[in-house]
């Protein structure tokens, strides 16, 4: 089984700082390099590292419909 871990877009850090309730604009931060961003630019971001996960392991076999 393949995992995936969120990682930050500027330095590929695995540890963030963020508050205990979150909404989309709350602001999560790299412990590795301070880059901050709100919950909801880094959940897409980690849409995007999915899908190329997604791409990369299966490619050509696995297309949305």
């Amino acid at each position: 089984m393949t995992k995936m871990t969120i990682k930050c877009p500027e330095c590929g850090g695995i540890e963030f700082e963020y508050p205990d309730e979150m909404e989309d604009n709350s602001i999560i931060t790299c412990t590795g390099c301070g880059e901050s961003r709100t919950k909801a630019a880094l959940v897409e971001h980690a849409n995007q590292q999915a899908k190329e996960l997604l791409s990369r392991t299966f490619g050509d076999r696995f297309k949305p419909k």
